[in-house]
This record gives structure tokens, C-alpha cells and sequence, in this order.
């Protein structure tokens, strides 16, 4: 007898299973969460907290002036000589190799850059062991607000695989205050170039040249960074 009652209520719940789970729709959940049909409540503290936008991360001039001014100032002023160097050596020995720059096109004048600018960065570095580096130093911020406006527009920093930050330190034409004067730069087939220094945090570690074409003012940059 207490065999069929317990064979009765098994089959009795066998029967309720089938039934609920036939159902459409019918979902059985453990557990806190949204309804299938959105109607129920979350806790906000589950939901993903949103990525915020990504900050503007383009520093502004006064920005890059405050940051080369952390840098050691003979440090800052030995690269802005030394890119100098490059610029007016690199021009001049472009200058010297073909004569007439009105027919040179601008990809054979991007491989004479390419090809004499090491060479201007083993001279400039030479250049720099004959000479006293405290007479490079300058007063005031380093920083070449001037070089940012007419007749150069230089860009307030550049980027070189060695340093993500290369900030603006110096411009010219045909020279490079300080340097030696080989060439007679006349005839340049750059408009001008940009200097730049490099930084990694307070420590300067190498320099950036822009050079700026006369002929259709596209720009060709070179980074040197120190050894």
C-alpha cells in the first residue's frame, strides 16, 4: 500500500514537471537579474560602468614650454645647437652636391636628405667637443614661441620613435647662430627648417630636424637621437 502512494505522488509530480516546462517562454531563474521581457529591476551597481571619451592629450604650447623648462638647461641648449648644426649642414652639403636647385623634384630632394643628414649629425656631435657648452646657454624660457608664427609656422612639438615628445627649440633660414659659417646658403633649396628637442620626462634625448621646402613647402622630418 505505501508503495503505490509513493508510485502516485511521483507520477502526480512527473506530471506538474511536464506541464510547467511545456510552457512557451517559461524560464526558471536563480538568482537576481533583469526579467526576460525587461519589465523587472537591476541593481545599477551590475550594469558596466561606460569607458569615459579619451582626454585631449595634444599639449598646448605653454604646456611644452613648461616641460622643456624642467629639462637640464645646458642639456636643452647643446641639442637646439646641435640641431642647428644639422639643419645648416645638411642644407649645405644639399647645396653643394647640385648646383642649381630649381631642378631638383621633391623625391630626389628627400633622398639627398636622407642621405647627408648623418652625415651633419656626425659633424654637428664633432662640432660640439671643440667648444665650451656654457657658451650655448641663453636666458629665458627655451621654448621658440617665435619660431610657432610667420614666416616659419613650426609645428609645437614632433614625435621620433625615440621619444614620443620632441618640442620646439629653435628655426632659421641660413644658419645657426653659433655655428661655424662653411656654406653660403644662398641658393638653398630649403625655405627653412625647425629644430626640436627631444624629451623623455626631464632627461633630453636627442633632437629633430624639419626641414620646409621652398618649392612646394612639404616638409621632411629627421631624428637623431643621442648616443
Amino acid at each position: 500500500m505505501k508503495t503505490r502512494v509513493i508510485c502516485r505522488i511521483a507520477a502526480v509530480c512527473l506530471m506538474i514537471f511536464g506541464a510547467v516546462s511545456a510552457i512557451p517562454g517559461c524560464v526558471i531563474r536563480i538568482g537576481t537579474g533583469t526579467d526576460v521581457d525587461g519589465s523587472g529591476t537591476t541593481d545599477p551597481g551590475t550594469l558596466p560602468t561606460p569607458e569615459p571619451p579619451p582626454p585631449n592629450t595634444e599639449p598646448t604650447e605653454d604646456e611644452l614650454a613648461a616641460m622643456i623648462a624642467a629639462a637640464d638647461p645646458q642639456q636643452v641648449a647643446i641639442a637646439n645647437a646641435k640641431a642647428g648644426y644639422v639643419s645648416y649642414y645638411t642644407m649645405g652639403l644639399i647645396q653643394s652636391s647640385v648646383g642649381d636647385p630649381s631642378t631638383i623634384d621633391e623625391e630626389t630632394l628627400m633622398v639627398l636628405v636622407e642621405q647627408f643628414a648623418p652625415q651633419a649629425w656626425q659633424a654637428a656631435n664633432d662640432w660640439i667637443a671643440t667648444i665650451d657648452p656654457i657658451t650655448l646657454a641663453s636666458p629665458g624660457v627655451p621654448f621658440a614661441y617665435e619660431c610657432a608664427s610667420e614666416p616659419w609656422n613650426c609645428e609645437g612639438r614632433v614625435s621620433c620613435p625615440f621619444a614620443k615628445i620632441c618640442i620646439l627649440t629653435g628655426c632659421g633660414t641660413k644658419g645657426c647662430g653659433p655655428c661655424p659659417d662653411i656654406f653660403d646658403l644662398n641658393k638653398i633649396v630649403y625655405k627653412s627648417y625647425c629644430s626640436y628637442t627631444c624629451v623623455v620626462g626631464s632627461d633630453v634625448v636627442g633632437v629633430a630636424i624639419q626641414f620646409i621646402s621652398r618649392f612646394k613647402l612639404l616638409t621632411h622630418l629627421e631624428c637623431f637621437p643621442n648616443k
